[in-house]
């Protein structure tokens, strides 16, 4: 895993997703046409389960296609996706850069100019020396909304987590992101964190993926601060 410590606090990346949602009706790449030309760039192919189909069959479907370094190449062809799959963050656009370039210029698909969003997709644990779900008690201490939930249930409540959003958005905009922060289920002495970071500004996602951790570490510090 890589980790980072600042203070009291450390921070575990546990994966991290950059991909590519373009607006094609009918996606412009066969998965037999991509092979090959991944294969010639220092790609590794991932393994096929069944024999791939004669054209005019055309191949759709999705899932892990190719490995470069410790990256994995994931594309669904029907939902119009081609993104990346790993824990670095600077390399991981690196990579992505690389493979869209490779498309372009050996298969004259253009993803960019048909991008529809970039999203990036991050889980983290974070360990700090207090334990969550005291954290998230002592935020919803004094709520009115608490108070009027305990008596309907009956028993003292506390919040499990924090979960944000871009205020009046919905989910479905292309301009959105989704933070969540809760005790670790199975080891409740941890944070865990997923963040969904999407826009149609690429460099907005990059931006994000380069500051990602740097931003949960001062989520978690003003979750601890209170």
């Amino acid at each position: 895993m890589v980790k980072m410590k600042m203070a009291a606090i450390t921070i575990d990346s546990l994966d991290l997703s950059f991909s590519i949602v373009t607006d094609h009706i009918f996606f412009p790449l066969d998965l037999r046409d991509v092979r090959p030309v991944l294969a010639r760039n220092g790609f590794e192919l991932s393994h096929l389960t069944s024999p791939l189909p004669v054209r005019p069959i055309r191949v759709g479907g999705g899932g892990m296609i190719a490995r470069k370094e410790n990256f994995s190449v994931n594309m669904d062809f029907d939902r119009n996706i081609v993104g990346l799959s790993g824990k670095s963050s600077e390399r991981i656009i690196e990579v992505f850069d690389e493979l869209t370039k490779i498309l372009k210029d050996e298969m004259r698909v253009d993803l960019a100019s048909r991008a529809r969003y970039y999203e990036m997709v991050s889980h983290y644990h974070v360990i700090t020396n207090r334990k969550p779900s005291e954290r998230f008690s002592r935020i919803c201490e004094g709520m009115e909304i608490f108070e009027k939930i305990e008596k309907i249930m009956g028993f003292p409540v506390s919040s499990f987590g924090l979960r944000i959003s871009p205020k009046g958005s919905d989910p479905d905009e292309v301009e959105w992101f989704d933070v969540a922060v809760e005790p670790d289920t199975p080891q409740p002495n941890k944070y865990y964190c997923g963040i969904v970071f999407r826009s149609k500004e690429k460099e907005k996602v990059t931006q994000q993926i380069l500051r990602d951790r740097e931003f949960v570490r001062q989520l978690i510090e003003v979750i601890e601060s209170e």
